[in-house]
């Protein structure tokens, strides 16, 4: 009842999807790639690949292509809402304010507004459903993932709480032929292992994220997940979440008539299990205690999908942390690991959903069993990881296409008493699925007071068609029985 009371049960991880687009030509036959991984030049690992056309899917008339995209490419603000590239570019002079512009296969939105300078042409995105961009589509993809090949870049600067520690400067070098220096563009190496996965990887920038008072490590490719770590005024929070995969791979079918979404299916394979490790400090009781919004991590690790036109996977990944410590000097550590088997499903046909996933898990260490620590009242934590897995176009909080989501949210309690201490422990699982983009609100206010202080319009922090949250697991367990209200 404690935790219950103390803790709102919030989360949500997104995990799985895909999009196609290209450049507007007739519909054809459905197609099937099953093509290997791409081996991409310095400026598409940059800034993404260029359009490209094909008969399989037809853009809406308003769509501005670049052919040779990230070649034209001169910088991107550390934002990761303005491009700026060469004004000289073939059919630069059509891109105006409400066109959708379609630069490389991360940049791509709703133009919000454009100035030119010299040879340089500063275009301002917002973000867009994926009818706004294809209005027929008929594309059928089997491919494994290579999680080795995939790379990370960051926007320093995105919008939404503050970003300790950011530098003014674009997150990207300034020419494509500058990425032997860069430090913020990066293959993705394993190195490092926890819970059986990668936990301390060269796939992220060269150091941690600092977000919130928060140093924030993403990483892949054994396993998806952050490293979290917290240290203000006598209160220290480290935590670890991971979800293991092994063999990955990925089905999709996308079918697209008239601007309208008729069927979306994504299967992905390969997930193996769920892992998080928590540890805790507190020297000030109440004031040391944490409530925080979704911070979303400005870090997209991509991996782009050999397909014409280009779209890639894209993991974005957030964090919730929430604490309720009531005296000075507790101590809190916790582990759990689960194995478990099969694929996450999502499916839409003519407006009706499936979403299904696993639901049987094997406990390799129990959260409850490890519970431990020093507590004179009550203290509880809770953690939810938030991740996002689009295989679409855009960058950060635009990227827009169908996507599958897997849900973890894991509650801890501990309390002390005459001659024993209580400990309780949550997990909660829940998937959700939709087509389109969708942006956590306070990133979607923090959004919009840059816009509007660039006299833009604001944009919507949602786009598309979404399935409501279906919850997969709610266990909740406590020792001695019933001793925290369970």
């Amino acid at each position: 009842m404690f935790m219950r009371q103390i803790l709102a049960h919030t989360s949500a991880i997104i995990l799985a999807a895909v999009v196609l687009v290209s450049s507007g030509c007739a519909k054809s036959e459905s197609s099937t790639s099953q093509s290997p991984q791409l081996s991409l030049s310095d400026a598409e690992s940059l800034y993404g690949l260029a359009p490209s056309r094909t008969t399989d899917v037809t853009l809406q008339p308003d769509v501005v292509t670049i052919d040779n995209g990230p070649a034209a490419v001169h910088n991107v603000s550390a934002d990761g809402l303005t491009w700026t590239f060469d004004a000289s570019a073939p059919h630069a002079a059509d891109v105006a304010p409400g066109k959708v512009l379609f630069l490389t296969s991360r940049a791509v939105g709703r133009v919000l507004g454009v100035q030119r300078n010299g040879n340089d042409l500063s275009v301002t995105l917002g973000p867009i459903a994926i009818t706004d961009l294809i209005k027929e589509a008929d594309i059928t993809t089997d491919q494994p993932i290579d999680l080795n090949a995939m790379t990370a870049y960051v926007a320093q600067n995105y919008p939404q709480a503050p970003i300790d520690g950011a530098s003014p400067q674009s997150y990207l070098p300034t020419r494509p032929n500058d990425v032997a220096n860069s430090v913020q563009v990066l293959r993705i190496e394993p190195n490092g292992n926890a819970f059986g996965v990668p936990a301390a990887l060269a796939a992220v920038p060269p150091a941690p994220v600092d977000i919130s008072n928060f140093h924030v490590t993403p990483f892949c490719c054994g396993g998806i997940g952050i490293k979290i770590e917290r240290n203000v005024g006598g209160t220290i929070i480290k935590a670890l979440v991971v979800i293991r995969v092994s063999s990955p791979s990925l089905h999709f079918n996308l079918k697209i008539s008239g601007g309208t979404v008729k069927t979306a299916t994504v299967q992905l394979n390969g997930v193996a299990g769920l892992a998080v490790h928590y540890e805790a400090g507190d020297a000030t009781g109440l004031k040391g205690n944490v409530n925080t919004p979704p911070v979303f991590v400005p870090v997209d690790i991509s991996w782009p999908i050999n397909l014409h036109p280009p779209f890639a996977m894209t993991l974005h990944q957030s964090f919730i942390v929430k604490s309720a410590f009531t005296s000075k000097n507790s101590t809190f550590l916790a582990d759990g690991d689960w194995s478990f088997t099969g694929s996450f499903n999502m499916g839409y046909d003519n407006g009706s959903w499936s979403v299904s996933a696993p639901t049987t898990f094997t406990t390799n260490k129990s959260l409850l069993d490890s519970i431990s620590g020093i507590a004179v009242g009550p203290d509880a934590v809770e953690v939810s990881y938030q991740a996002k897995i689009i295989v679409g176009v855009g960058a950060f909080g635009f990227v827009t296409g169908p996507y599958l989501g897997y849900t973890s949210s894991f509650g801890m309690l501990q309390q002390g008493a005459v001659g024993v201490m209580c400990h309780g422990a949550d997990l909660g699982i829940a998937m959700n699925v939709g087509i389109g983009y969708s942006i956590p609100q306070p990133i979607t206010k923090a959004i919009n007071a840059v816009l509007n202080a660039l006299n833009f319009s604001p944009v919507n922090g949602t786009g598309g068609i979404s399935h409501p949250l279906v919850t997969l697991i709610s266990k909740k367990e406590d020792f001695p029985a019933h001793c925290a209200g369970y």
